[in-house]
């Protein structure tokens, strides 16, 4: 029998150059996720893990963290995972794409995206508008960065 827990994942692609133990941002997510769970009355009486990888792209699912959290889903420990956003789940779409809409609802996991306003226990549709949202984003952000570094 599964059990309410709380699989929260955070990441951050470049570390930061301060030695700290965790960057900053992971900070942020943790401190963003554990608000919406006390926010939220179903969630917060769930047991809560945290998984992160400081310093992975998420281009690709070889993260000691979030394949310890998908492990954990393997082995029904883990009913709900929590997001900062979708990119930080993953920036493969259609990786992405195939959680959402086929492995996560299979295994009946509940996945919240937390600044992007999801939540598949609400969701009704498919999940490519959200991914179209996802990519459009991700196109606007990578404009902006090389605009901002070429000269």
């Amino acid at each position: 029998m599964r059990r309410n827990k709380i699989g929260a994942y955070y990441r951050l692609s470049i570390e930061d150059d301060d030695g700290k133990e965790e960057s900053n941002s992971i900070t942020n997510q943790r401190l963003l996720i554990r608000r919406y769970v006390s926010e939220h009355k179903e969630l917060s009486n769930y047991e809560y893990s945290e998984f992160y990888d400081d310093g992975y792209s998420g281009t690709t699912m070889e993260r000691p963290g979030i394949q310890a959290l998908l492990e954990e889903v393997r082995q029904n420990e883990i009913s709900c995972v929590i997001v900062k956003d979708l990119s930080r789940f993953s920036r493969d779409y259609i990786e992405m794409g195939t959680y959402l809409e086929q492995i996560f609802p299979f295994l009946g996991i509940r996945f919240i995206s937390v600044t992007d306003h999801y939540d598949s226990k609400d969701y009704i549709g498919k999940t490519a508008d959200i991914i179209a949202c996802f990519l459009c984003h991700n196109d606007c952000s990578f404009h902006d960065f090389i605009v901002t570094i070429l000269p």
